[in-house]
């Protein structure tokens, strides 16, 4: 693969839309999934989709090994996968209307169902991962990090849900929940996972953990700014959410302006930058054109 972060996250947008329909094609010949079921879950993953989460996985494999090994890109659906899923039971949670351009997955399924098939989609991932035709201990090791930081993910969900409506917090305590409910699977699971696919040292894999926890703060930090001043036809989903829902978040927290908010996201990022900097990885300028990436994005 080229060096080029866009080009690469445009290369495996691609890749991975064609291999979740073959996926899904695979799918409508079981005697036991209804076909109606599965079309409308193939409908919902397929939605024009940024696929951070899968990308990452690739790249923290790349970080560690030049090659891509074709497995990599299999194992790296699971994240997409899984990632459609919780989006259906968050739009249930906070609401949501709209996602990925769409109506939310619930107003044409009922919430009922779609509780249900939000489930199968996190199964569906489960089976891309434990398919793909990798070391096995390595892909165990993966796992079990996977396992921790959905457990992580699902804390920082519950946290966020018991804090709702209640005084503001502190701003250390809305980072803490955004590297439990955020960082966990968008940035630390995919990237860590992808290091312990191409069989990096434990060292190097706390490294990067490290680097990935704060660039899935930074995520959450953007997200939050979106959601207060965004569009909701550029984002492709329902903005003011987290002020409908008195959510504890980044705006709310900090109580700033536009651009007291810039500033403050620009300070951030001054530092993960420096961090990427200083390691020796050959693929620092991918990672610090993801950076960029995250604060320039608008959906």
């Amino acid at each position: 693969m080229p060096n080029d972060f866009l080009d690469n996250l445009q290369l495996y947008q691609q890749e991975a839309d064609s291999r979740l329909a073959s996926f899904f094609d695979q799918r409508q010949t079981s005697s036991v999934e209804s076909l109606d079921d599965v079309s409308a879950l193939e409908d919902f993953v397929l939605r024009k989709s940024k696929r951070l989460r899968g990308y990452l996985c690739c790249l923290g494999y790349r970080l560690f090994d030049d090659s891509l090994p074709e497995e990599v890109i299999n194992f790296s659906l699971g994240f997409e996968l899984g990632h459609a899923g919780l989006l259906i039971q968050d739009d249930i949670f906070d609401q949501g209307r709209l996602r990925r351009g769409q109506k939310a997955f619930h107003l044409t399924q009922g919430i009922k169902r779609s509780i249900l098939l939000s489930n199968i989609l996190v199964n569906y991932s489960c089976q891309a991962f434990l398919q793909a035709k990798l070391d096995s201990q390595l892909k165990v090791k993966a796992l079990k990090y996977l396992n921790r930081q959905a457990i992580m993910t699902g804390m920082g969900e519950l946290l966020d849900l018991d804090l709702a409506s209640s005084d503001k917090v502190s701003l250390e305590k809305v980072r803490s929940i955004s590297e439990l409910k955020t960082a966990s699977y968008t940035t630390k699971a995919p990237l860590v996972m992808g290091a312990i696919l191409a069989g990096s040292k434990r060292k190097e894999q706390q490294e990067l953990e490290v680097i990935a926890a704060r660039l899935g703060i930074l995520f959450q930090a953007l997200d939050d700014y979106l959601d207060y001043f965004g569009n909701s036809q550029e984002l492709g989903k329902d903005t003011g959410s987290d002020q409908k829902l008195q959510k504890q978040s980044y705006v709310a927290s900090l109580e700033a302006s536009q651009i007291e908010f810039q500033q403050s996201i620009a300070a951030e990022k001054d530092d993960i930058e420096a961090m990427i900097k200083k390691t020796a990885w050959p693929l620092k300028d991918e990672l610090l054109a993801l950076l960029n990436y995250l604060i320039k994005r608008k959906t």
